[in-house]
């Protein structure tokens, strides 16, 4: 998602000015001078630690990319220990790290995974996240592109967290998918999979991974071609029992359940009360249809 050393133009500037920029900051008097405005930032976003990035309204989504840009520029520098401090001071209360939130990317590498022994940037909570301080040698930054497949009505699409350094590498890729405590998935469409191959990736090794984004579960033994992944005929496919893969990732942005169900009984309804006031109606014109008999022969009868 963001790599020290790039700078992304994803979201919008906000209000500050080309004057006061980080990097203005910094070369003027250095971290001390930044203190103040860092950790402002980090309450700011605080609120805001499980909400998807790409859901932040304007303001924040200007805060955060301020708060990017400075974990770019102190990165190289002795000053990044420091300000790497400070990031875990605030947002070390999170209990689960959900990837592509503001906090998954601020901690997203400091929390114990099953990856942590082997390769803990390789993890989905870590790829792309901010970076451990570079003397902390246990942590290696994965050589892997790693993606992450999101579930939702339309299916699965998928997401780039980090592109491996070494281009050789671009084809071969780590998958996540978030699954339930089974581990069972559903596989992909034909669809889904060409989706999959137009970011350039051929083969995969498929791993799920549960809500708390600590725990991951291998679904594939090694990299395989993308085209033997376990497949499924359509989207429709999946039941009640068995909606772990679902991604809700950021409580607050859940979508609404759907309203077909509402309006299929909505027309049952109105049906009903159509027949019965045709029934009503019916009765009432045949009482009627009885009387007026009944009064008609009594007029027109012997006297």
């Amino acid at each position: 998602m963001f790599t020290p050393g790039r700078k992304s133009s994803r979201y919008p500037s906000g209000r500050y000015s080309a004057r006061d920029t980080p990097a203005m900051v910094l070369k003027s008097g250095g971290l001390a001078l930044a203190e103040n405005e860092i950790k402002s930032l980090l309450n700011d976003l605080h609120f805001y630690k499980t909400t998807q990035i790409n859901e932040l309204n304007r303001e924040i989504s200007a805060k955060f990319t301020r708060l990017i840009s400075y974990v770019t520029l102190l990165y190289d520098t002795p000053e990044y220990e420091t300000f790497y401090r400070w990031v875990i001071e605030k947002f070390g209360d999170q209990t689960e790290v959900i990837p592509a939130t503001v906090g998954g990317y601020l901690i997203g590498c400091t929390v114990s995974t099953s990856f942590s022994k082997t390769a803990p940037g390789c993890a989905i909570c870590c790829a792309g996240s901010m970076p451990r301080p570079k003397s902390d040698h246990s942590f290696k930054h994965c050589e892997h592109t790693v993606l992450r497949g999101i579930y939702n009505d339309n299916g699965y699409r998928f997401t780039i967290h980090r592109r491996a350094l070494n281009k050789s590498d671009h084809e071969s890729a780590y998958l996540y998918i978030k699954v339930g405590s089974s581990g069972n998935y559903h596989g992909f469409t034909e669809a889904e999979k060409k989706n999959l191959m137009a970011t350039g990736v051929k083969r995969v090794k498929l791993y799920g991974f549960e809500s708390d984004g600590r725990n991951y579960i291998e679904l594939t033994p090694d990299l395989i071609p993308v085209e033997n992944l376990k497949s499924r005929s359509s989207i429709r496919h999946f039941d009640n029992k068995n909606r772990g893969d679902r991604d809700h990732s950021g409580d607050k942005h859940r979508r609404p359940p759907s309203s077909g169900s509402n309006a299929a009984w909505i027309v049952i309804i109105i049906i009903i009360i159509l027949v019965i006031i045709f029934l009503v109606w019916f009765a009432w014109r045949g009482n009627h249809k009885t009387k007026y008999m009944s009064n008609g022969y009594q007029v027109g009868g012997p006297r």
